[in-house]
């Protein structure tokens, strides 16, 4: 989205950054790399910089890692605001921010929020999943066959014969399951794509999503920590324990058997649920109203 609504500007006049693990200061880093000053350049450095080269725009990606659910945990995201306050008022702001940590911040700031407008972009149509799916698998030098491909009665509109329709068919199913989210999409189109030796022709069947009942009975423990790994995206332990108020052993265990069963993953101490589970997972926390999206 930001690629697209900026593609139109010319060089140097737009400057993007996207937000790491880390708050506000990991933010100053990344501004530092784009702007090309020294890895020790401060605060005043940056606003200095940006106020001479005075862009058109600036881009903040993935804002949500700015955000924690706790009480203390909108100062980055404060801290950010404040920041954009004090570069030229002929600069505009494009923040992009997570779905959960939005619903967070409105429902903590409402009106104060300190956005002029605000987008909320739509699931992916029908069409926009076929097209990124048959880019990515063209790019890849991939030719994928649905001839051995069935899908079921109740959404085939022709015979199974036609490679075309079935195709279609399949986008479609593809489609409704990841509920236009083309991360989860892109998953689960891999996970159709098999080869049987020994023709090396790429062909696909029916993917098969995790079991929701899986997630059914789990302790209540569970819940709250997979809500805030998926609140705060890339989560370390200590501050699911902040989020939570559950005793750290507590967390510790959840996060154990939730890495057992393959909810989440963990990378370099962080924390974020596993793509193969995501709908699954914010499925049943909408469910027992602990999420929204």
């Amino acid at each position: 989205f930001l690629k697209r609504v900026t593609s139109d500007l010319e060089p140097g006049h737009l400057c993007s950054v996207q937000c790491r693990p880390g708050g506000f200061p990991m933010l100053l880093r990344e501004f530092s790399r784009a702007l090309e000053l020294s890895e020790s350049a401060t605060e005043d450095d940056i606003i200095a910089s940006l106020r001479e080269r005075a862009p058109s725009v600036i881009c903040v990606d993935d804002a949500q890692r700015l955000v924690r659910p706790l009480i203390g945990g909108l100062e980055d995201i404060d801290h950010l605001i404040r920041f954009t306050r004090l570069i030229s008022p002929q600069t505009s702001w494009l923040i992009a921010i997570g779905m959960p940590a939005w619903q967070y911040l409105r429902r903590a700031r409402g009106d104060r929020a300190a956005f002029d407008q605000i987008i909320e972009l739509e699931p992916w149509e029908e069409a926009q999943i076929a097209t990124l799916i048959e880019q990515r698998t063209a790019a890849a030098g991939v030719v994928p066959s649905f001839e051995r491909l069935v899908v079921p009665r109740q959404v085939q509109t022709s015979p199974v014969s036609d490679e075309e329709r079935t195709k279609r068919d399949f986008y479609r199913i593809l489609w409704d399951y990841s509920d236009g989210n083309p991360e989860v999409a892109l998953h689960f189109w891999r996970e159709s794509l098999y080869r049987r030796p020994p023709d090396e022709t790429v062909y696909v069947r029916l993917f098969s999503g995790p079991s929701a009942g899986q997630l059914d009975e789990l302790a209540s423990t569970f819940y709250f920590v997979l809500r805030t790994v998926v609140q705060l995206e890339f989560a370390v332990e200590e501050d699911i324990v902040t989020c939570t108020d559950f005793a750290a052993a507590e967390v510790a265990d959840a996060l154990r058997a939730a890495r057992v069963s393959g909810y989440i993953r963990e990378r370099d101490h962080l924390f974020e649920i596993d793509i193969h589970w995501y709908r699954a997972i914010t499925s049943i926390l909408r469910r027992k109203h602990l999420l929204l999206l």
